[in-house]
C-alpha cells in the first residue's frame, strides 16, 4: 500500500495536512487511524497482514508534505504497522538530491520537506523490527 508522497493516506498521517478534530486527526495515534483501518481491510482481503507491505515517505516534500513532528508520527506509524503484522515496511530513506528537474505536484526539488529532522531506516528500526526496505 502506498502511504507516502502526499497521497491520501500520507495526508492523514501528517500534521501539516491533517487538521481534523475527529478520530482521524489530533495526535500521531489519531492520524494513524485511517492507515490502520485500511491495512486491516486489505489484510482481510489478502489472507493476512503478513501479505501486505506499506510504503512511507517521512522525508519527502512531494505534494507539500513535511511536518515538524514527523519523527513522532512516523515512529508511531511504524510501531503500529509492526503491531498489526504487516509483511514489510518500505521507507523512502534519506532526503534525495538537489535537482533542477521539476514535475507536477512537486514543491521542491531537494527531496526533503525542510521541516523537522530527517528520519531514516536506522531511526525506524526499533519501532519496526520486521522486514524493512529502503530506497
Amino acid at each position: 500500500m502506498h502511504a507516502g508522497s502526499g497521497y491520501l493516506l500520507d495526508t492523514f498521517l501528517q500534521s501539516c495536512s491533517n487538521i481534523r478534530d475527529d478520530k482521524y486527526g489530533g495526535d500521531a495515534a489519531g492520524r494513524c487511524t485511517l492507515l490502520k483501518e485500511v491495512v486491516a481491510r486489505v489484510a482481510a482481503e489478502m489472507g493476512g497482514a503478513d501479505r501486505v507491505g506499506v510504503k512511507l515517505s517521512p522525508n519527502n516534500g512531494f505534494n507539500g508534505m513535511g511536518s515538524d513532528d514527523n519523527a513522532e508520527t512516523f515512529t508511531h506509524a511504524a510501531a503500529a504497522l509492526h503491531a498489526v503484522g504487516v509483511g514489510y515496511l518500505h521507507v523512502v530513506d534519506g532526503v534525495g538530491k538537489q535537482s533542477t528537474d521539476t514535475w507536477f505536484g512537486r514543491v521542491s526539488s531537494s527531496g526533503f520537506h525542510n521541516a523537522g529532522a530527517g528520519l531514516g531506516l536506522a531511526d525506524l528500526r526499533q519501532a519496526f523490527p520486521g522486514a524493512l526496505i529502503g530506497n
